[in-house]
């Protein structure tokens, strides 16, 4: 059995999904057993997850997962590089895992593994550029974008390293501009730092629509939808307060189309009881969080300098006249600029939902995930934890009371098993659900 490891947020699992699976298995044949590490009630993309852990993981396995993992949420909230770090650790902790595959916009991937040795040393030349892009003001994902893209271009076209049929191809100038294309690369510079333990990266071209493509109409009808045309069309049907008369059935077949049986029929089940997620809902918890705290607090949540604070208080005191479901747009769109992007705003909120602290995320980024927490398995995944209590570098917790039994491992590892409890249990709060008891939550098994 080939064992293969996936990253992955399935906020929802769609088609695209299913259709990354069916590559997977076109490059490694049928006997597989895969393993998918996947983000908690909180996402890095995202913020708040429009179902939840459970549901989420549940429907996984239901597509072919065999064995799904919980990333902390110390990582699952944090950058490219944290989200990254993290997931390639846990997966090569489990002692089962020596190739990952993840998906990525280019039809170059070798061009990824050259940026990320190129990160990681870092030559002189590449640092000039790299400084002459923070000079200029510049966020650090474009200032690398612009610093790779100015060093190769400086260099002879002998230089860089190639096969021979792309001998005479240039760099791909669009290659550092795909949100998967980073986070490809992240996976490639955190498996490298494990060095000969560190799983092997294969990259898989991502096929359908983009992912910050929110459309679920017109042309984008009839394609793979990314996740973000998802929940954007799941606000719509769902999100907003507006009365059972104006549903639109049209929209819901649409999105149908894109949607697993098994994911529709979730989705619409959580979405009539009103427990789905949508970052709307936050917006007025952050609102009142912001107006209470000192900006003392502010700066020393993770994401929260001086300026980003300050620019958040100068919003938050002037948002006026706004349902409370305009709060959370209006917030990110008064404080994305040049120098923080609204992946950075996004993230920094959520820190702030959830009181992430940086000095907790350095933490953890310096000591890496402390457990592997199980969320759901199939009958092959069943084999597979078997395998991996005999081998694994980490507790495996299967229900919530085994934290109670590693809680001896520190301080770290009481951070991130807290900071899960805490994240689940404000999901249901800000979804309308009752705070919930994290103790009665069992994994799913298939």
């Amino acid at each position: 059995m080939k064992i293969i490891g996936l990253i992955a947020e399935y906020n929802p699992f769609h088609n695209g999904h299913l259709e990354q699976l069916k590559q997977i298995q076109e490059r490694y044949g049928e006997r597989l057993g895969l393993i998918a590490v996947m983000s908690g009630d909180w996402t890095q993309r995202a913020g708040l997850a429009v179902l939840d852990k459970w549901d989420r993981a549940r429907l996984a396995t239901a597509a072919g997962i065999n064995l799904v993992l919980e990333l902390p949420t110390l990582f699952a909230t944090g950058n490219g590089q944290c989200f990254a770090s993290g997931a390639v650790h846990l997966l090569a902790a489990t002692g089962l895992v020596k190739n990952i595959c993840c998906g990525a916009e280019t039809e170059q991937p070798k061009f990824l593994h050259t940026a990320a040795d190129l990160m990681l040393n870092e030559p002189p030349e590449l640092s000039l550029h790299l400084q002459t892009a923070f000079k200029n003001g510049m966020n650090p994902g474009a200032a690398w974008e612009n610093a790779i893209k100015a060093y190769m271009q400086s260099i002879p076209e002998n230089d860089i390293d190639r096969s021979a049929d792309q001998d005479k191809q240039a760099f791909p100038p669009d290659l550092l501009t795909g949100s998967n294309n980073w986070l490809a690369i992240e996976y490639i510079k955190a498996a490298k730092s494990l060095g000969n333990a560190g799983p092997r990266i294969t990259i898989l071209r991502r096929r359908g629509q983009a992912y910050l493509d929110d459309q679920a109409t017109g042309e984008s009808t009839g394609k793979l939808l990314s996740a973000t045309a998802v929940r954007t069309a799941l606000y719509h049907l769902f999100g907003y307060p507006t009365e059972s008369s104006n549903w639109n059935t049209e929209l819901w077949n649409k999105l149908c189309h894109s949607l697993p049986d098994y994911t529709a029929g979730t989705l619409l089940r959580a979405g009539l009881n009103k427990t789905m997620g949508f970052n709307e809902q936050i917006g007025p918890y952050i609102l009142a969080t912001l107006l209470a705290v000192p900006k003392s607090y502010l700066t020393t949540l993770a994401g929260f300098s001086t300026d980003f604070s300050n620019r958040l208080i100068k919003t938050a005191n002037q948002l006026v006249d706004l349902p409370p479901t305009a709060v959370w747009q209006q917030l990110i769109e008064a404080v994305t600029s040049r120098n923080f992007t609204a992946a950075h705003t996004i993230r920094s909120l959520t820190a702030l939902a959830l009181g992430i602290t940086q000095k907790q995320r350095d933490l953890a980024i310096q000591e890496g995930p402390q457990y592997i927490r199980v969320l759901a398995f199939d009958k092959t995944g069943r084999y597979l934890l078997r395998r991996m209590r005999d081998r694994s570098r980490l507790p495996i917790i299967t229900k919530e009371s085994d934290f109670l039994e590693y809680n001896h491992l520190g301080t770290v590892f009481a951070q991130q098993y807290k900071t899960d409890i805490k994240a689940s249990r404000i999901r249901r709060l800000l979804t309308g659900q009752g705070p919930g008891n994290n103790f009665d939550t069992r994994v799913h098994v298939r």
